[in-house]
Protein backbone atom coordinates (compact mmCIF):
# COMPACT_ATOMS: atom_id res chain seq x y z
CA UNK A 1 0.00 0.00 0.00
CA UNK A 2 1.46 3.67 -0.59
CA UNK A 3 1.38 5.84 1.81
CA UNK A 4 -1.76 8.62 1.88
CA UNK A 5 -0.12 11.90 0.91
CA UNK A 6 -0.71 14.41 3.74
CA UNK A 7 -2.18 17.77 2.84
CA UNK A 8 -2.62 20.65 4.77
CA UNK A 9 -5.43 22.61 6.15
CA UNK A 10 -4.72 25.58 4.65
CA UNK A 11 -4.57 23.43 1.25
CA UNK A 12 -7.74 21.77 1.87
CA UNK A 13 -9.53 24.40 3.05
CA UNK A 14 -8.34 26.57 -0.47
CA UNK A 15 -9.75 24.02 -2.41
CA UNK A 16 -12.78 23.76 -1.04
CA UNK A 17 -13.12 27.42 -1.03
CA UNK A 18 -11.99 27.06 -5.28
CA UNK A 19 -14.67 24.21 -5.63
CA UNK A 20 -17.20 26.53 -4.24
CA UNK A 21 -16.52 29.09 -6.68
CA UNK A 22 -16.43 27.24 -9.76
CA UNK A 23 -19.93 25.48 -8.47
CA UNK A 24 -21.40 29.23 -8.04
CA UNK A 25 -20.54 30.27 -11.25
CA UNK A 26 -21.71 27.52 -12.65
CA UNK A 27 -24.47 28.12 -11.37
CA UNK A 28 -24.36 31.73 -12.73
CA UNK A 29 -23.63 31.20 -15.73
CA UNK A 30 -26.78 28.80 -16.04
CA UNK A 31 -28.83 31.24 -14.51
CA UNK A 32 -27.69 33.97 -17.25
CA UNK A 33 -28.12 30.84 -20.43
CA UNK A 34 -32.11 30.57 -19.12
CA UNK A 35 -32.59 34.69 -18.96
CA UNK A 36 -30.77 34.60 -22.50
CA UNK A 37 -33.42 32.29 -23.48
CA UNK A 38 -35.64 33.62 -22.46
CA UNK A 39 -35.63 36.90 -23.76
CA UNK A 40 -34.63 35.77 -27.33
CA UNK A 41 -37.88 33.50 -27.43
CA UNK A 42 -39.71 36.84 -26.46
CA UNK A 43 -37.87 38.65 -29.41
CA UNK A 44 -39.07 35.63 -32.14
CA UNK A 45 -41.92 35.46 -30.88
CA UNK A 46 -42.22 39.51 -31.42
CA UNK A 47 -40.65 39.80 -34.30
CA UNK A 48 -42.88 37.43 -35.86
CA UNK A 49 -45.86 38.79 -34.90
CA UNK A 50 -45.31 41.77 -36.80
CA UNK A 51 -47.27 42.44 -39.97
CA UNK A 52 -47.78 43.90 -42.71
CA UNK A 53 -50.57 46.61 -43.07
CA UNK A 54 -54.02 45.25 -43.63
CA UNK A 55 -52.54 41.12 -42.34
CA UNK A 56 -54.02 38.97 -40.67
CA UNK A 57 -51.03 38.04 -38.45
CA UNK A 58 -51.40 34.24 -36.81
CA UNK A 59 -49.07 32.74 -34.80
CA UNK A 60 -49.08 28.86 -34.51
CA UNK A 61 -47.36 27.66 -31.15
CA UNK A 62 -46.20 24.27 -32.54
CA UNK A 63 -45.03 21.02 -30.48
CA UNK A 64 -41.95 19.85 -31.71
CA UNK A 65 -43.28 16.83 -32.53
CA UNK A 66 -46.54 15.26 -33.97
CA UNK A 67 -47.69 19.46 -35.37
CA UNK A 68 -44.66 20.71 -36.23
CA UNK A 69 -43.29 17.44 -38.15
CA UNK A 70 -47.31 17.66 -39.82
CA UNK A 71 -46.45 21.30 -40.91
CA UNK A 72 -43.49 20.25 -42.51
CA UNK A 73 -44.47 17.30 -44.40
CA UNK A 74 -47.44 19.62 -45.71
CA UNK A 75 -44.42 21.46 -47.22
CA UNK A 76 -43.14 18.52 -48.55
CA UNK A 77 -46.54 17.41 -50.31
CA UNK A 78 -46.98 20.99 -51.48
CA UNK A 79 -49.80 22.11 -49.70
CA UNK A 80 -50.18 25.74 -48.78
CA UNK A 81 -51.56 28.15 -46.29
CA UNK A 82 -51.73 31.76 -45.85
CA UNK A 83 -48.29 33.29 -45.74
CA UNK A 84 -49.90 35.37 -42.48
CA UNK A 85 -49.04 32.28 -40.38
CA UNK A 86 -46.15 32.26 -38.73
CA UNK A 87 -44.98 28.69 -37.03
CA UNK A 88 -42.72 29.07 -33.92
CA UNK A 89 -41.87 25.31 -32.74
CA UNK A 90 -41.38 25.04 -28.90
CA UNK A 91 -39.74 21.82 -27.55
CA UNK A 92 -43.38 20.84 -26.21
CA UNK A 93 -46.54 22.68 -25.99
CA UNK A 94 -46.36 22.00 -22.26
CA UNK A 95 -43.47 24.70 -22.24
CA UNK A 96 -45.95 27.34 -23.41
CA UNK A 97 -46.71 30.28 -21.15
CA UNK A 98 -49.52 32.96 -21.14
CA UNK A 99 -46.82 35.56 -21.20
CA UNK A 100 -45.59 34.53 -24.68
CA UNK A 101 -49.23 34.22 -26.66
CA UNK A 102 -49.95 37.79 -24.89
CA UNK A 103 -46.65 39.18 -26.18
CA UNK A 104 -47.44 37.60 -29.77
CA UNK A 105 -51.05 39.93 -29.43
CA UNK A 106 -48.80 42.90 -28.28
CA UNK A 107 -46.61 42.34 -30.84
CA UNK A 108 -49.70 42.22 -33.42
CA UNK A 109 -51.33 38.90 -34.07
CA UNK A 110 -54.48 38.87 -34.91
CA UNK A 111 -54.62 35.36 -33.17
CA UNK A 112 -52.90 32.24 -31.57
CA UNK A 113 -53.25 28.96 -32.83
CA UNK A 114 -51.45 26.43 -30.17
CA UNK A 115 -50.62 22.87 -32.20
CA UNK A 116 -49.83 19.99 -29.70
CA UNK A 117 -50.00 16.20 -29.58
CA UNK A 118 -53.12 13.79 -28.72
CA UNK A 119 -52.05 13.83 -24.18
CA UNK A 120 -52.08 10.06 -25.11
CA UNK A 121 -49.48 10.86 -27.50
CA UNK A 122 -47.41 13.28 -25.61
CA UNK A 123 -43.97 12.77 -25.95
CA UNK A 124 -43.07 14.20 -22.82
CA UNK A 125 -46.15 12.33 -20.86
CA UNK A 126 -47.82 15.64 -19.59
CA UNK A 127 -46.74 18.07 -21.90
CA UNK A 128 -50.38 18.03 -23.50
CA UNK A 129 -52.40 18.46 -20.38
CA UNK A 130 -50.43 20.96 -19.09
CA UNK A 131 -50.71 22.79 -22.07
CA UNK A 132 -54.76 22.39 -21.85
CA UNK A 133 -54.03 23.95 -18.61
CA UNK A 134 -52.13 26.80 -19.67
CA UNK A 135 -54.45 27.55 -22.60
CA UNK A 136 -57.33 27.63 -20.54
CA UNK A 137 -55.99 30.55 -18.30
CA UNK A 138 -54.49 32.26 -20.87
CA UNK A 139 -58.07 32.65 -22.53
CA UNK A 140 -59.70 33.71 -19.72
CA UNK A 141 -56.56 36.56 -19.81
CA UNK A 142 -57.40 36.89 -22.98
CA UNK A 143 -60.84 37.89 -22.48
CA UNK A 144 -60.27 39.94 -19.35
CA UNK A 145 -58.04 42.10 -21.61
CA UNK A 146 -60.17 42.60 -23.68
CA UNK A 147 -58.19 40.46 -26.72
CA UNK A 148 -61.01 37.91 -26.99
CA UNK A 149 -60.82 34.07 -25.87
CA UNK A 150 -61.83 33.65 -29.55
CA UNK A 151 -58.40 34.71 -30.61
CA UNK A 152 -56.93 31.72 -29.03
CA UNK A 153 -57.21 28.33 -29.38
CA UNK A 154 -55.80 24.76 -28.88
CA UNK A 155 -55.36 21.99 -31.40
CA UNK A 156 -54.32 18.79 -30.75
CA UNK A 157 -52.88 16.30 -33.92
CA UNK A 158 -52.42 12.26 -33.28
CA UNK A 159 -50.00 12.20 -37.12
CA UNK A 160 -47.48 13.63 -38.78
CA UNK A 161 -49.90 14.12 -42.25
CA UNK A 162 -49.98 17.82 -43.45
CA UNK A 163 -54.01 17.96 -44.24
CA UNK A 164 -54.84 18.18 -41.05
CA UNK A 165 -52.93 20.61 -39.94
CA UNK A 166 -53.17 23.08 -43.16
CA UNK A 167 -57.24 22.89 -42.58
CA UNK A 168 -56.63 23.86 -38.95
CA UNK A 169 -54.59 26.79 -39.84
CA UNK A 170 -56.47 27.59 -42.64
CA UNK A 171 -60.41 27.44 -40.68
CA UNK A 172 -58.46 29.35 -37.51
CA UNK A 173 -57.24 32.13 -39.98
CA UNK A 174 -60.60 32.67 -41.64
CA UNK A 175 -62.06 32.49 -38.15
CA UNK A 176 -60.38 35.09 -36.46
CA UNK A 177 -60.07 37.76 -39.93
CA UNK A 178 -63.67 38.14 -39.67
CA UNK A 179 -63.66 38.67 -35.89
CA UNK A 180 -63.23 42.82 -35.14
CA UNK A 181 -59.66 43.85 -34.73
CA UNK A 182 -58.72 44.74 -31.55
CA UNK A 183 -56.20 47.86 -29.65
CA UNK A 184 -53.50 46.99 -27.58
CA UNK A 185 -52.39 50.05 -25.60
CA UNK A 186 -48.91 50.21 -25.46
Amino acid sequence: MSPKKKTSRRTRGATATATRKRRMNKASRKKTAKRAARASTKETVRSAAKKPKGATRIIVFACSWYPSIAADNAGVVGLEYSADVRILTLACAGRLTPSLVLDAFGAGAAGVLVAACKPELCHHVNGSSICERTVAETRELAELLGIGAERVLLETFDSEKGEPFVESVESFRKRVGKLKPFVVEQ
